[in-house]
């Protein structure tokens, strides 16, 4: 694993060996699914303790190390990003802030 993992939080759970379809809009986090495809395609998926999925938001300690399986751009601009989940991983700070 990574030092440094680009991450996503979310008000679910994502559980190893689970699916996570994604339709991303917000362009960080588009920036962070650009970065994962350049390199090893994986990104860390953390429960939101505090805040909202759009914004600042604080998260667990714990999370799902996800890996994008396919990505495309949509007509409406909007980008779908199917992922899976592999491991999990425990995180030394917890402000969410994705990593691009």
């Amino acid at each position: 694993m990574p030092p440094s993992i680009a991450l996503f939080p979310l008000n679910i759970v994502l559980f190893p060996g689970g699916p996570l379809p994604l339709r991303i809009f917000e362009t960080r986090y588009l920036d962070m699914v650009r970065s994962c495809m350049r390199g090893d395609q994986r990104f860390g998926v953390a429960l939101i303790r505090e805040g909202g999925e759009v914004g600042p938001a604080e998260t667990f300690d714990v999370g799902t190390m996800a890996k994008i399986i396919d990505f495309h751009q949509l007509s409406d601009g909007f980008s779908v990003s199917p992922a899976s989940a592999s491991s999990d991983f425990a995180s030394s700070a917890a402000a969410a802030r994705p990593t691009a």
